[in-house]
């Protein structure tokens, strides 16, 4: 299982000093061509994106959560920061639980 990530240039560069293969995207078009092929391949377990992407992708990006296992989707911001009023993973998660974490 591996990872992959879509992102601007640069994030796409610096998961790749690390091994993480992954590709530019700049347009919504290459966004769901990239995202369709990409649940496709067996090998990705955990798929790395921007928020920029995910709003990209939003129909494709909130199906493909609720219907499959497989790639895991993580959500990052790029080098602008975190959208506003988006809420985080940890915020997902208190609200989840019910809890502060």
């Amino acid at each position: 299982m591996k990872f992959y990530v879509l992102a601007n240039e640069e994030i796409v560069t610096g998961f790749n000093y690390v091994g993480v293969e992954g590709e530019e995207i700049i347009t919504p078009e290459q966004a769901k061509e990239a995202f369709t092929r990409i649940k496709k391949m067996s090998d990705v377990g955990v798929l790395i994106i921007t928020e920029k992407i995910a709003d990209m992708l939003h129909e494709e990006f909130l199906k493909w959560q609720i219907e499959s296992l497989y790639p895991l989707i993580v959500e990052i911001p790029d080098f602008s920061g975190h959208i506003k009023d988006r809420p985080t993973l940890v915020d997902a998660i208190k609200e989840a639980i019910g809890i502060s974490v």
